[in-house]
Formats: C-alpha cells, structure tokens, sequence
C-alpha cells in the first residue's frame, strides 16, 4: 500500500475515533520562496461529491473535558484525536477558530504545509504562475487540499492556532504551557507577524507544539504530532506577495462548509526532492466544520465550486 494510500486510510478512521478516548530546533533555511510550477504531479484526489446543502443543521459538539485524561503534565503522546471537541464556545478544532491574536503561537524552524488559501479548482490569486490548489471534497467528511510548502527562514515566521490543534494530549500541553489565550507563549500579538519584536528580547515560552510539527515525518514517531503524515499545515505570510490577504473575506452571513487544515496532516507527492523547494505543492486530509468563517484571501467568492470547499478558519471580531 503506498504511503498515501496509508495516510489516507489512517486519517479516515483516526477521524471517526471519539475524541474523548484514550523548544524548536531550527532546520537550515531552504532558498528564497518561490512558487513551484514544474514539481512532480500530486498524488490522485478523490473524485468530487456535491458539497452538502448550506442549510443542514450544524451538529452540536461537546465541550472538551476541563479534567485532561493526561493530568497535569500533558504531551502528544498518547494519540488521542481532538477533532470534535469544542476548544472554544465557537467550536470544535477543527473550526480553526482565533478569538484573540495571542491564539497564534508563533514558531521558527523546520518545514511546514501551507492551505491558507486552497479552495477552488482554478488557481486565484495576482500572480498568473500561481498553482491552482483545490480542496475537494470527500464523503467521509474531510477536504483533500492541494497546499505548498515552506521552510522557515528569518523574518517569515509560521503560527499554530492553539485552538485547532488536532491531537487532544497536544493541545492540553499548550494550554498548559500558554495559558488559554496562548499569551504565555511566543505568539503574533506579542512577536509581530515577522517575529521581530521577540527577536532575543522577551522571556515567553517556545511552546512544544512547534517541535512536534518540526519533527513530522522524521526521526522518531514519539515526537510527531500526529502518527501518520510526513508534514503539519500551519499559517505564515510566505505566501502573501502573491495572494492579497487584508482585507480577508467575510463568509460569516450564512453558515457554510469549509475546510479547517490548522494542524492537518499532509504528504508529499511522490518523488517529491528532499528538502523540499519553497511551493511545492502537497495533499493535506483537512477535516471539515459548518459554520461562518473567513477566507485567508481578499476579494473572493465564499463558493468554491461544487464539490470543493475552502479552507478557512473563524475570528468572531471579524478581523485578519
């Protein structure tokens, strides 16, 4: 079975599990970004179904314990999926919601996945080389999204929204490393989006979260975030001299369906170079949520296209 083929099917069953069972080292900069056009062709995507009604119900969540099963001293291990939980009275994390810029946690090093604006089958956008990256819907109730790497070098730091953080034991350890807001720890709020301000000069905390998705897909499983993905989808601005992102789009009048990749896991396409160059476009299983969100790009439509979905995420104050 290939690699893909057996993310594929972990992630599928990983999904349906109940969620309530059971300081970063810096890799070497990759060159300067760039966006891919001639990588090797992405693993197949499932074929398109017809995205779901706007107006079915939005299922109701469960609040995830205030008691963690992993007590005081939390870690990513033991796996326990943390999908379907509500990590806020907004959601569950999978809605990758961000109440306060302190949610982001800011992180340095290593090479990540980026679906900030995967959505439509056409590619959007300023930049006529831009890729498209579609985010196809699939019937057991996750979004097969096209997304590009990057590779952290200075002055484009990457952010993890502590809410969305997909594995339960993780997310416990950086509430209780950061607090609840996420404050007690590098973040955008207290770093900038460049991460300037805390260049050596503060004293928070580089919460674990960043090592775990740093480690995906290397060395020993122990220090992976999820148990089977070669790589995390995060948020950064590589990606925003080709794509206008302030002000985001507004999808907040109707609840509707979209793809919450914060955290998801992703593979590479097969033969894909190691490390891989800036853009190189990789599949990420993100799983879906209803509700009103954003889109990380400005000027859209909030309909991606039947069968599609975009990937987005929900600020309640409406903000970028």
């Amino acid at each position: 079975m290939s690699a893909t083929r057996r993310f594929a099917s972990s992630l599928s069953c990983s999904l349906v599990i109940a969620s309530l069972g059971a300081g970063c080292a810096a890799r070497g900069p990759a060159g300067a970004p760039a966006t891919a056009t001639t990588e090797p062709p992405i693993a197949a995507q499932p074929a398109a179904v017809p995205a779901e009604p706007i107006a079915a119900a939005t299922p109701s969540y469960p609040d995830c314990p205030s008691d963690p099963f992993c007590g005081d001293h939390c870690t990513n291990l033991p796996y326990v999926p943390g999908v379907d939980c509500k990590t806020t009275p907004y959601g569950p994390a999978k809605a990758d919601v961000v109440v306060a810029q302190t949610n982001l946690l800011m992180c340095t090093g290593g090479t990540y996945a980026l679906c900030a604006v995967s959505g439509p089958p056409e590619r959007t956008g300023t930049n006529p080389a831009n890729n498209p990256l579609p985010c196809v819907l699939g019937s057991d109730g996750t979004a097969d999204c096209t997304c590009q790497t990057y590779t952290y070098k200075s002055g484009v730091p990457w952010f993890v929204d502590i809410n969305a953080i997909l594995n339960l034991g993780a997310w416990y350890q950086a509430m209780q490393e950061c607090g609840p807001t996420g404050a007690s720890c590098l973040n955008i709020a207290a770093c900038g989006s460049d991460g300037s301000k805390c260049d050596g000069k503060t004293k928070l905390k580089v919460p674990s979260i960043c090592a775990y998705i740093q480690n995906q897909g290397h060395g020993d499983p122990k220090g992976w975030l999820l148990p089977e993905a070669q790589l995390i989808s995060a948020f950064s601005s590589a990606m925003a001299d080709d794509y206008p992102m302030s002000p985001p789009t507004s999808c907040t009048d109707i609840p509707s369906l979209y793809a919450g990749c914060m955290t998801a896991p992703c593979v590479y396409p097969p033969g894909a170079p190691q490390p891989p160059p800036d853009g190189t476009r990789v599949s990420c299983r993100c799983p879906t949520y209803r509700g009103p969100y954003q889109i990380a790009e400005s000027g859209q439509s909030c309909s991606a296209g039947t069968g599609f979905v975009w990937s987005g995420s929900y600020t309640p104050s409406g903000g970028s």
